[in-house]
């Protein structure tokens, strides 16, 4: 199956790889890096004001865990319930963060950190920017900058990276077509301080 399954991720990936080097990438304080070429993030005319009722753009999604696909659609939602959080073997846990123009942000922070602060969700230092918006099928999607492909590899660059979202109350699915596992993202109410900060 894995030996079926690998070249087409090979092959979703190589356009985006060569689409990279179209991008100027400025450095934010904390390492991580962006772009300010509007071509990045085109499918902003797409946003619609209608999805900020179903994100909550006062409050941060926590990674939770992973699901393959078919647990996603049919029982996912229930699954996750408890909101058991997971550490992943790298230390870390991914947040995301919604904005009521369209913008959101991705933040990786150590799974063992236990208080949250406005630096850590600074997007003018630090995590990775994108847009949310509906495609011409009526599907919620997020367009990332990031980094792709293989991280390990000199394969590795700085593109967009397409992902699908799913809604149920205060949990978020997000799957990227190119494996079959969704990343579930549950909301969690923040600080003040947090809330305040109007993205980018």
């Amino acid at each position: 199956m894995k030996l079926l399954q690998k070249p087409f991720i090979i092959y979703l990936n190589l356009p985006l790889l060569m689409l990279t080097g179209c991008y100027s990438l400025v450095k934010l304080s904390d390492h991580d890096v962006t772009t300010n070429d509007p071509k990045a993030f085109k499918n902003i005319s797409k946003f619609s004001i209608a999805l900020t009722s179903q994100i909550d753009t006062n409050a941060i999604y926590k990674e939770c865990c992973s699901l393959f696909t078919l647990e996603s659609s049919l029982f996912g939602f229930a699954k996750v319930s408890k909101h058991e959080f997971y550490n992943r073997t790298d230390g870390y846990v991914n947040y995301y963060r919604f904005y009521g123009n369209g913008h959101c942000n991705s933040f990786m922070l150590k799974a063992n950190q236990k208080n949250l602060n406005r630096h850590d969700f600074d997007p003018t230092r630090t995590g990775h920017r994108g847009v949310y918006y509906i495609d011409k099928k009526g599907n919620v999607k997020v367009d990332l900058f990031t980094q792709i492909g293989e991280l390990s590899s000199l394969r590795s660059s700085f593109g967009i990276r397409t992902e699908t979202l799913t809604f149920n109350g205060d949990t978020i699915f997000l799957n990227r077509g190119d494996d079959n596992y969704s990343s579930v993202y549950i909301k969690m109410k923040v600080q003040d301080e947090i809330q305040q900060i109007k993205g980018w």
